[in-house]
């Protein structure tokens, strides 16, 4: 059987930089989805709330017909 050589490993600090990267890379980009996301579905062209819409319907007014005029008697 033949000799294994076993070397530890000296550049854990270059991999936890890399993980840190990582991570910060991570929160980062769920950051910018989440306020992307809160964009579209609050105030983008897609929203799901309905829009403060007024609107003000004035029909135009009844007038009641004039009482009949009585013709004098002869």
């Amino acid at each position: 059987m033949g000799q294994i050589n076993v070397n530890p490993s000296s550049d854990s600090g270059d991999r936890s930089g890399a993980a840190t990267i990582n991570l910060v890379t991570v929160v980062i980009v769920l950051a910018v989805l989440l306020v992307v996301g809160w964009w579209l579905f609050t105030a983008g062209p897609f929203t799901m709330a309905p829009r403060d819409t007024n609107i003000n319907i004035n029909p135009p007014k009844v007038e009641q017909p004039a009482p009949p005029v009585e013709q004098p008697k002869p």
